[in-house]
């Protein structure tokens, strides 16, 4: 609701939107009982209501096969405060009233779901979203008649025979964004552990990451820690040591000190940050923070990518232990350029530096 209410507000700001379980023009009936449900929970507070809501949101046969799951589910909802939680259920039954057919209609992009047995938010509403978004498309699953014996176990997996987007093997001019890029190249570099704190400005490569079976994606309180970590590994291992940090400016900032250490011992690290967009630069944006002119005292080697064809070049520069000249690297990528897609070619693993 708030992203619908959002982009009919800011049209100029939103460039897309993913509507998930989210409720819509109700028949008189079930307005009514929305609303006498509503006027419950600020009566008796959520205690009044919560018996009923269980009953709607799970079957009697998952309560009785689940009760510790449902027990914490009432408890959850119990430890909420009162009064916000009241506020929450009446917006929930009358602010719904102001997003049917606006005007005018919304024209973003949009991505409307929501769960088949959803009684709450129910396909039917979805569909009613959906319509009355420009250039909408009603696409719809076949039903699912029964949870397949065996459990999840039971749904058949990935042919491992296909060739996936993520696979270094085979890859041949596939269209990547350039987080997915960066990732394919440290695979390629059989880099097996990365350090990092996810964040906004790097979102696009922790997504890579998490399909990156060959990577092991070490998390860490912040920054700063990560940078020691990747030097630790990179000086006990010789290999690369690689920190990824979420967050430009202050983000980036944290990684200095590891940085500087690093240089100092010689430790091949690879230090990735994201960095504001290409357009964004030199505009006193949010955040900014001239990463270039702070690292340069304290790396090897910097680069700042700003086209999404060389995401993968830049993340290529990983150092090995029987390179000739070790230290620190930085690699700042671009916000636009980690979400942006392009072609690449196969990636290869480099040959060792010859003696």
């Amino acid at each position: 609701m708030i992203n619908r209410r959002f982009a009919m507000d800011h049209p100029d700001r939103c460039e897309g939107l993913v509507i998930l379980n989210s409720p819509h023009e109700r028949s008189p009936e079930a307005q009514r009982l929305v609303e006498e449900r509503a006027a419950a929970t600020g009566a008796g507070r959520p205690a009044a209501t919560i018996a009923e809501t269980l009953e709607r949101w799970f079957t009697p046969g998952f309560r009785a096969s689940n009760v510790k799951t449902v027990d914490w589910v009432r408890d959850t909802v119990l430890s909420n405060d009162p009064d916000n939680y009241t506020k929450h259920r009446q917006v929930l039954a009358s602010g719904v009233v102001e997003l049917i057919r606006p005007e005018p209609p919304i024209a973003q992009p949009t991505l409307v779901m929501t769960c088949e047995n959803d009684t709450g938010s129910t396909p039917a509403m979805s569909r009613g979203i959906g319509a009355e978004i420009d250039g909408a498309e009603d696409h719809r699953p076949a039903p699912a008649t029964s949870w397949p014996a065996g459990g999840a176990a039971a749904f058949p997996r990935p042919d491992p025979q296909v060739s996936w987007p993520y696979l270094s093997e085979g890859l041949n001019h596939d269209k990547l964004t350039g987080g997915q890029a960066a990732v394919e190249a440290l695979k390629a570099e059989k880099v097996g552990h990365v350090f990092g704190l996810i964040g906004s400005a790097t979102m696009e490569m922790f997504d890579a990451l998490y399909d990156a079976s060959e990577i092991q994606l070490i998390g860490v309180h912040d920054e700063r820690t990560g940078t020691h970590m990747a030097d630790g590994y990179a000086r006990m291992s010789g290999q690369a040591g690689v920190v990824l940090a979420g967050q430009n400016g202050p983000g980036a900032t944290n990684l200095v000190t590891g940085l500087g250490q690093a240089k100092a011992a010689y430790s091949p690290v690879v230090s990735i940050a994201g960095s504001l967009a290409s357009s964004h630069v030199y505009r006193d944006a949010f955040q900014e923070v001239d990463q270039q002119a702070l690292f340069t005292p304290i790396t090897e080697d910097l680069d700042r990518d700003q086209r999404r064809s060389r995401a993968r070049d830049g993340a290529r520069g990983v150092p090995r232990g029987d390179d000739p000249r070790r230290g620190p690297v930085q690699l700042n990528l671009p916000r636009d350029v980690l979400s942006a897609q392009a072609e690449f070619d196969a990636f290869q693993t480099p040959k060792p530096i010859a003696a």
